[in-house]
């Protein structure tokens, strides 16, 4: 989360001490059930090392602490995959526009205008650019804000929206999809500061069937197109009214190029720009950037990652107690389930029979634990902010439950078998 913690903060001996005193009331605590249940037992039990007598009320104590370790476990695996699904989504998800091979810088220019036409064509001789473009703003980039009304508002009746003042080829660099009208032309000099495109949320909110022709900004901006939707800041956020007006040719104050490169040429068109803009802005700063690392970088999908990444660490680790204690739980009860097992396949019951007996109630606590931790993972699901989060699909649940049931039959597998495989004359004869 891009969250600095001093390493002087651990330093403290404040910090050292409560860290001690934990590590202590742990083994304190750790250790206080055995030291009573030894101290518990007669002379004669302790001699005769009978200690697994008298202690069935025990076992259900057991049980329910690797229930709630399976369900702790359960938790984080239905989360993990709910994170997993979410951050694919991303990744994969249609912003509305082309985001791949896509450069883009941005830069100041206080020095004099530059005419961005004569800059393009340039550019444009190299055929590892494509196209190339000028805004204020870029998706997953920087973005700005105003309120405006339109043509059939209530006189005081305002919305926020997403202005954009952009250049000729624009919409067609970004390969946004024009879903009514058209875009601007240079066919169309006249558009230059009075025409404006709007996407399907702006159409929306301002009511039109037929924006074509439509006035905005008391009448400043006339319609001449509607694009598809597009996500402006980031996944996260739901997609807000946005306005494109065709802006003056020259490059002076803020703006952001942005660059359509052929496939396969990025190292080479961002070395082709970077010398262009030198020479055209020497003492300007700017960066010639994949804008697709602006993507990843944005606040939803960085937040989505991290917290991923988070639950594959701990789900990984509060499993590898589950095994420990599984295993421990396992080895006691069929240690002390020895003389039964015998009688049992004595009696006829075959391997597989004793290995189901002996596996069903683990099995058991894992369907427990799933329902115990699901509607925790609800509340936390339902609670987690995002316009566009995905539902969550029930066979989540269901891929839970095959891993921990798979995890559970392969620890408790090798162990059980063992015992319902073994002589029964030795088992007789244990203890």
């Amino acid at each position: 989360m891009e969250v600095d913690l001093p390493l002087n903060f651990y330093l403290e001996p404040g910090i050292i001490a409560l860290l001690l005193a934990l590590t202590v009331g742990a083994g304190i605590l750790a250790g206080l059930h055995p030291a009573f249940f030894i101290t518990s037992k007669n002379i004669p039990t302790l001699v005769k090392a009978n200690l697994l007598a008298g202690t069935g009320h025990k076992i259900n104590l057991r049980k329910m602490l690797i229930t709630a370790q399976f369900t702790i476990t359960s938790f984080l695996l239905c989360l993990t995959v709910f994170f997993f699904i979410q951050v694919r989504d991303i990744k994969n998800k249609d912003v509305g526009f082309n985001r791949h091979r896509l450069l883009y810088a941005e830069l100041n220019n206080t020095g004099d205008p530059v005419n961005f036409e004569d800059l393009r064509a340039r550019l444009l001789r190299n055929p590892e650019i494509v196209n190339a473009a000028m805004s204020d703003y870029l998706p997953f980039v920087s973005f700005g804000g105003g309120m405006t009304n339109w043509e059939g508002a209530a006189p005081d009746e305002q919305v926020m929206y997403r202005p954009n003042n952009v250049s000729f080829d624009y919409v067609d660099n970004m390969e946004i999809e024009v879903v009514k009208g058209r875009d601007f032309s240079r066919e169309y000099p006249s558009d230059a500061g009075k025409a404006c495109i709007i996407n399907e949320t702006a159409q929306r909110v301002f009511g039109w069937d037929d924006p074509i022709g439509k006035r905005i900004n008391n009448g400043q901006w006339k319609v001449v197109g509607v694009v598809k939707d597009y996500h402006l800041m980031d996944v996260h956020n739901i997609i807000e009214p946005a306005i494109l007006v065709l802006s003056l040719n020259n490059i002076e104050g803020e703006k952001v190029l942005s660059f359509r490169y052929k496939p396969g040429t990025s190292e080479k068109a961002r070395a082709i720009i970077s010398d262009e803009l030198n020479r055209q802005f020497p003492d300007t700063p700017f960066e010639v950037t994949l804008h697709e690392n602006a993507f990843r970088s944005e606040t939803a999908f960085r937040a989505y990652m991290s917290f991923y990444r988070a639950l594959v660490f701990f789900f990984l680790f509060t499993l590898l107690l589950v095994i420990v204690g599984l295993w421990a739980l396992v080895t006691f009860t069929t240690r002390k389930r020895t003389k039964e097992i015998g009688i049992r396949k004595i009696n006829g019951c075959s391997v597989s029979g004793i290995f189901y007996l002996l596996n069903k109630e683990y099995l058991l606590i894992v369907v427990w634990a799933i329902l115990i931790a699901l509607p925790p993972v609800l509340m936390v699901y339902s609670r987690f902010p995002g316009a566009y989060k995905l539902p969550f699909y029930p066979w989540i649940v269901f891929i839970a439950v095959v891993i921990i049931s798979v995890i559970t039959l392969l620890v408790t597998g090798f162990v059980t078998f063992q015992a319902a495989t073994r002589n029964p004359v030795e088992t007789l004869r244990d203890e």
